[in-house]
C-alpha cells in the first residue's frame, strides 16, 4: 500500500519500517536518551534524530527530502512546526550531533556493548573520501580521490568495524580531504584503545601503515596485522625468498597459492604468491604495454610528419599525462629539442618487476601461521562492505551540507544507520545472509493501516508486512 487516502480522507496507510527500526533499538540503548543530553532547547534531539534516521535508513535521500517524508509519514515530523522551520531544527541537530560526535558515538556504542556480545579480538580499519558539491566547508580538500573525482573537494572518512559478523562500526572520524589514511588512524587510535580489549588484533592495508602506527600499536597492548609497501629492499627480499615457496591453499579454479615464511626484528613475515593473481598482474602489464605502444606510435607519427617542435607542442597541451606518454620521452639537450626514447626502451619500462607479478608481503608482529595471517587479511573485505553500504546503500556522496559540523553530524548518522541495521541482522539469524539494501527495501515496505477521526486523533488498525521476518522482529500485528 502507498500513502493514499482509502475511504473519506478518515484511513490512511503511512511507511513506518524506519520508524519501527529506530523504536526498537531506542527501548533497548536509549539513543533518545543519549542525543537529548546535548541539546537542552527548543525541539529535543532525539526527536529530530529519529526523523532524520528514521527517513535515512531505508531510503537515499538528502536531509530536505527526509523531512518532506517524514510530514507525510507517522514519524511526528512537524508537530505543528512548519517545514521550513523543521528543516532548519534539523540543519542545527546536524550541527550539534558533529561538533559532539565522539562523545555521542562512544555512549551509542557503550550501550551497544552492554546489550550485544560483541567479537572484539579483531578490528579492520581504513579510510574513504567522499566529495562535496557546494564551497564553505573547511574540511573540504583536494586530495585522492577514492570516489574518482579529483575535480571535487572531498573530506576523509576513518573507519574501524569488529571482524566477526555480522560487521558493526567501532570507530568513526573525518578529516580533512588531504589528510592521508596513517595520519589519520593516528587520530582514531586514542578511541580505538578505549574500546578495544587488550591483546586485540589491528588488520589494516598498507595505506594505514606506518612505522610510528606500529609502535603506537604495540605500545598499547595490541598486535597488527598488514601488507608490506613493495619498495626496492623489500623486492629484493621477495626475490631471494622465491626459491623456498611452498604450496598451502589451492583456488577452486586450480591456481595455487604459495608462501615462505621468516622471521626479522621481532616481526612475522609470509611471502606469498598467489598464481590466480600473478596471471591478473600479467594481463594488466600487457594491457598498458599495448597502450604504450599505441601512444609511442602516435608520437612518432607526429614527430616524422611534423617535426619536433610539433611533438613538444602536442605534449605540452596533455594536461593528464598517462605512465605511457610521461616514459616515452626523454629530455635531451640537443639543439633544444624533444626526442622520443627509442621504442624498445620505452617498453622495457613496462617489463621491471614482471618477474614478481603476483606476489605480495603481510607482516604481524603477532606469532601466526601463514594461513591464518592470509584468513585473516583477506577477511578485511568487511569494512569495504560497510563502506559500501554507506556510500551506496545510503547514498552517503554527494555531501549536501557544507558546514563542518553539519558533515560530520551526516556522516554520524549515516554510521548510526548502519550499525541498526547490522543490528537488526544480528538479531535475526534469517537477516544475515540479506544485503543491506534488500533490508531497508524491506523495511520501506512495511506500513501502517490508521483511522483519523474529524478531531485528527490517530488510531492504528494494523500493519501491512510482507515479510513475516519483520513482523517477528518488531512483533507487529496485522
Amino acid at each position: 500500500m502507498s500513502n493514499t487516502h482509502l475511504v473519506g480522507n478518515s484511513i490512511r496507510t503511512y511507511r513506518t519500517g524506519g520508524l519501527e527500526l529506530f523504536d526498537h533499538f531506542n527501548r533497548k540503548l536509549g539513543l533518545s536518551e543519549i542525543m537529548n543530553a546535548h541539546k537542552s532547547r527548543g525541539v529535543p534531539l532525539g526527536g529530530i534524530v529519529k526523523i532524520l534516521v528514521s527517513e535515512l535508513s531505508v531510503e537515499p535521500i538528502s536531509v530536505l527530502q527526509a523531512v518532506n517524508s517524514a510530514g507525510e509519514n507517522m514519524s511526528g515530523a512537524h508537530d505543528g512546526c512548519k517545514e521550513t522551520c523543521m528543516l532548519q531544527a534539523c540543519y542545527r541537530a546536524l550541527g550539534i550531533i558533529g561538533s559532539n560526535a565522539d562523545l555521542i558515538y562512544e555512549e551509542v556504542f557503550s550501550a551497544v556493548r552492554i546489550h550485544y556480545d560483541l567479537d572484539m579480538r579483531m578490528l579492520y580499519y581504513d579510510g574513504t573520501s567522499t566529495f562535496l558539491s557546494g564551497e564553505g566547508c573547511a574540511l573540504a580538500k583536494h586530495g585522492k580521490s577514492k570516489d574518482h573525482r579529483p575535480d571535487k573537494p572531498q573530506v576523509n572518512i576513518g573507519l574501524a568495524v569488529n571482524g566477526a559478523e555480522p560487521v558493526v562500526p567501532v570507530v568513526s572520524s573525518v578529516t580533512e580531504g588531504n589528510v592521508h589514511d596513517a595520519p589519520h588512524f593516528e587520530k582514531d587510535f586514542e578511541q580505538l584503545k578505549s574500546r578495544a580489549p587488550k591483546g586485540a588484533l589491528f588488520v589494516f592495508d598498507k595505506g594505514v601503515d606506518s612505522l610510528k602506527n606500529r609502535k603506537m600499536i604495540h605500545g598499547g597492548g595490541f598486535h597488527f596485522l598488514t601488507a608490506c609497501k613493495i619498495h626496492e629492499p623489500m623486492k629484493a627480499e621477495m626475490r631471494k625468498r622465491k626459491s623456498l615457496l611452498k604450496e598451502i591453499l589451492r583456488h577452486p579454479s586450480g591456481d595455487k597459492i604459495l608462501t615462505a615464511e621468516w622471521e626479522e626484528g621481532g616481526l612475522h613475515y609470509a611471502l606469498f604468491l598467489d598464481e590466480r593473481r600473478q596471471k591478473s598482474d600479467a594481463r594488466k602489464r600487457q594491457e598498458k604495454i599495448a597502450k604504450a605502444e599505441k601512444e609511442w606510435e602516435a608520437l612518432d607519427m607526429i614527430r616524422r610528419k611534423k617535426g619536433t617542435r610539433a611533438l613538444h607542442r602536442k605534449l605540452a597541451k596533455k594536461i593528464k599525462r598517462s605512465l605511457a606518454t610521461q616514459n616515452c620521452i626523454i629530455e635531451q639537450k640537443i639543439s633544444m629539442q624533444q626526442r622520443l626514447a627509442p621504442k624498445k626502451d620505452v617498453m622495457e619500462i613496462f617489463r621491471v618487476d614482471e618477474d614478481i607479478d603476483g606476489m605480495f608481503v603481510l607482516v604481524s608482529d603477532k606469532k601466526m601461521s601463514a594461513k591464518r595471517m592470509l584468513k585473516n587479511y583477506r577477511k578485511k573485505a568487511v569494512i569495504e562492505k560497510v563502506f559500501s553500504d554507506i556510500k551506496s546503500v545510503l547514498k552517503l556522496h554527494p555531501l549536501r551540507v557544507w558546514n563542518d559540523d553539519r558533515v560530520r553530524g551526516l556522516v554520524l548518522l549515516k554510521v548510526v544507520c548502519v550499525l541498526l541495521l547490522s543490528l537488526l541482522q544480528m538479531e535475526r539469524k534469517e537477516l544475515r545472509s540479506v544485503a543491506k539494501s534488500t533490508l531497508a527495501l524491506m523495511l520501506k515496505s512495511l506500513t501502517v493501516v490508521v483511522k483519523i477521526s474529524k478531531n485528527g486523533t490517530k488510531t492504528v488498525l494494523g500493519y501491512e508486512c510482507r515479510h513475516e521476518i519483520l513482523a517477528r522482529a518488531f512483533r507487529l500485528k496485522s
